[in-house]
């Protein structure tokens, strides 16, 4: 007896060409119940998915090439790394690539009030909803003249 998915798709008299076997299992996966479509077609999901996979990866090739070779440098971390507002605005807030060398713990890495972090708003986001507890982030301590790690409630403040 054959266990195989296209003995599967065969018994239920679903499918009798092979190559359409593999668009009726990614159909099903789907939940779709349409007719199978020519492989030569491709919807417009397939092509945002392209276009969102090579956007993502770009972005994350553009913070480790470009934040190690130009933009501002807050803190000496001993190594290229840099910050660049214009990354930063393009991956949410990685841009800021020194600071996130300086306090790779931290989950804010936009430390000043210009400096846009759109990942730090979706986790304080998270931390209303009770989602997320215990968010360690750096801060500017004036007393000490430095900047330390906390951990805990985020408190209204301007840096």
């Amino acid at each position: 007896m054959e266990y195989s998915v296209c003995a599967i798709f065969r018994s239920q008299n679903r499918c009798n060409d092979p190559n359409q076997i593999g668009q009726l299992i990614c159909q099903r996966l789907n939940g779709s119940s349409n007719a199978v479509r020519n492989h030569n077609e491709y919807s417009a999901q397939d092509g945002g998915i392209f276009v969102r996979v090579t956007l993502s990866l770009h972005a994350t090739w553009l913070v480790n090439s470009v934040t190690h070779s130009w933009g501002s440098r807050r803190f000496d971390t001993g190594e290229d790394s840099r910050n660049s507002w214009w990354v930063a605005l393009l991956t949410f807030g990685e841009g800021w690539h020194n600071n996130y060398h300086a306090h790779p713990t931290s989950a804010r890495h936009g430390l000043k009030w210009y400096e846009i972090d759109f990942n730090w708003w979706g986790i304080r986001l998270m931390q209303f909803m009770g989602l997320a507890r215990r968010i360690k982030r750096v801060r500017f301590n004036r007393a000490s003249t430095a900047w330390q790690l906390v951990t805990g409630r985020v408190k209204s403040q301007r840096s």
